[in-house]
């Protein structure tokens, strides 16, 4: 698994994200810098578009073809959207949203960066990994 296609890139976004993520906490970074949530949504957008992919197409624990670009793209969106919107409303349970006020723009600048962060993630996935076994 270690020396499967894209597993240690994977690992090293995750390592980022988790110091980010920790960093952020700890300097309130989130409450102080306005684009911080936004990168991080990005951030993770991307990291689950591509271990989505990862897992559909090259780790071996399914038999899924990749097909057209605009599968893999597809794919990539539906499932940070999905992870996003799960995401959002974990926040909201929990309390640790923004006040009211500024809860709907909050939500969906967020799941907007979290469909960005999908749409680079399967646009790489397709041009690094896919696109050489598929012409």
């Amino acid at each position: 698994m270690l020396h499967a296609p894209l597993f240690k890139p994977l690992f090293l976004l995750i390592a980022v994200i988790a110091t980010l993520h920790i960093s952020a906490i700890n300097l309130y970074l989130y409450w102080s810098i306005w684009w911080f949530d936004m990168m991080m949504h990005f951030l993770g957008g991307l990291w689950i578009s591509l271990s989505l992919l990862w897992f559909l197409f090259l780790s071996g624990y399914t038999r899924t073809q990749p097909g057209e670009v605009i599968k893999v793209i597809s794919i990539a969106i539906l499932g940070a959207f999905l992870i996003g919107i799960l995401w959002e409303y974990f926040e909201w349970s929990e309390g640790i949203s923004y006040p009211q006020a500024h809860f709907a723009f909050d939500t969906i600048s967020d799941v907007v960066c979290d469909l960005i962060g999908g749409f680079v993630g399967g646009f790489i996935f397709f041009r690094k990994y896919l696109r050489r076994s598929s012409i």
